[in-house]
């Protein structure tokens, strides 16, 4: 047969036969596009989402984990490119671990929560490039990239982030004296700005750090995620409670943020010297022997009890009826004499001591 004929042949053959099935998808997770930094002391906060989709747009991401480089630099040293950061190994400081997606298996009673961000999450960490061994000197830079990785030992890598370059120098100086101030519901912090457009953040350290020479080695409470631009900060007040605060000068470049060496602990209680509002609608009527008195209740978080004032014929202080507070908006005076007149006044008082203005007087001559 010729050979041409034979070539038909088998193509007639072939028409309508499968081929071999195609290997399954293997997605590329995207790119960190939102890597950020935040110094603190020798403490450094990275933040970044984990992507969302992969490369060819499919959801979720692939992502098993994410790869964190840090590359620790001279001053002046070149600031390196992401991928000769990623390339050497010595540089791989942290794989954070990715939660997979939900699946249809029950959790073992009593097992911790997974804390594992997953995809599209916001993942935070702290880094601590200036803790070096005895004799190192510590870097001027440590540039950071990170890159999301599908599967397991060298896997998947997605792309690399950008690069995040921060300063591991001497920090900024401090904010200048602080002071704190209060009313009846709010308690204001202020402290010295060296001038226009500085931002600031305000911290929570406990009662016993204040009256330590300086900071404490660990984190303590940030008040403020996002830096302020005014040179004071609210809250609510709580009388009888301390409370402590660091304050930091905050220097933005980019996607990096620096803390200032902190001003502080500065501790602040707050105490009540605020009476209660004055009792309204005091009414004395006359029943029997006694005189009943009546009066509107106060509304006061705070408040402990009423005490009962008189005075008689043409005095002009008050005496007490009641030299406790009592609780009732209502006291019977069984001490009063026929033929002689009376002015009664109430005053609020609270758990502190703090008495209110006088009520409405009302007065009586009794029968």
């Amino acid at each position: 047969m010729p050979a041409a004929l034979v070539l038909a042949a088998l193509a007639v053959a072939a028409c309508g036969k499968r081929g071999d099935p195609r290997p399954p998808l293997r997605p590329i997770p995207g790119r960190v596009a939102d890597l950020s930094a935040h110094r603190v002391d020798d403490r450094v906060e990275l933040r970044f989402t984990v992507p969302a989709a992969n490369l060819d747009g499919s959801t979720p991401a692939a992502a098993t984990r994410v790869d964190v480089f840090a590359a620790p630099a001279a001053a002046a040293a070149p600031v390196p490119i992401a991928a000769d950061i990623a390339a050497d190994p010595r540089n791989l400081r942290r794989q954070v671990a990715i939660r997979p997606e939900e699946t249809l298996e029950t959790p073992a009673p009593n097992a911790p929560p997974d804390t594992r961000p997953r995809s599209g999450d916001a993942a935070a960490l702290v880094e601590r490039p200036l803790v070096t061994t005895p004799g190192e000197t510590p870097p001027a830079f440590v540039h950071y990239v990170v890159r999301a990785v599908a599967g397991s030992g060298r896997g998947r890598p997605g792309p690399l982030s950008t690069v995040v370059t921060v300063p591991i120098t001497a920090l900024p100086p401090p904010p200048g004296d602080i002071k704190a101030t209060h009313d009846e519901t709010t308690m204001k912090l202020t402290w010295e700005a060296g001038g226009a457009g500085e931002a600031f953040r305000v911290y929570a350290v406990s009662a016993s750090a204040g009256a330590a020479p300086s900071a404490p080695a660990e984190p303590p409470a940030l008040l403020t995620p996002s830096p302020l631009t005014g040179a004071e900060y609210t809250m609510p007040v709580e009388f009888g409670q301390q409370r402590c605060f660091l304050v930091r000068r905050v220097q933005v470049a980019g996607t990096v943020t620096i803390d200032s060496v902190p001003a502080g602990p500065y501790c602040y209680t707050p105490v009540d010297t605020f009476p209660p509002p004055a009792p309204g609608g005091l009414q004395a009527v006359q029943e029997g022997t006694a005189v009943q008195l009546l009066w509107n209740p106060v509304d006061a978080p705070d408040l402990a009890g009423y005490l009962v004032l008189r005075r008689e014929g043409a005095a002009t202080v008050f005496q007490p009826l009641t030299p406790a507070a009592i609780t009732a908006a209502t006291f019977a005076d069984a001490t009063v004499r026929a033929g002689n007149t009376y002015v009664y006044a109430v005053v609020a008082v609270d758990k502190l001591g703090n008495l209110s203005p006088q009520s409405n007087w009302q007065t009586v001559t009794v029968r």
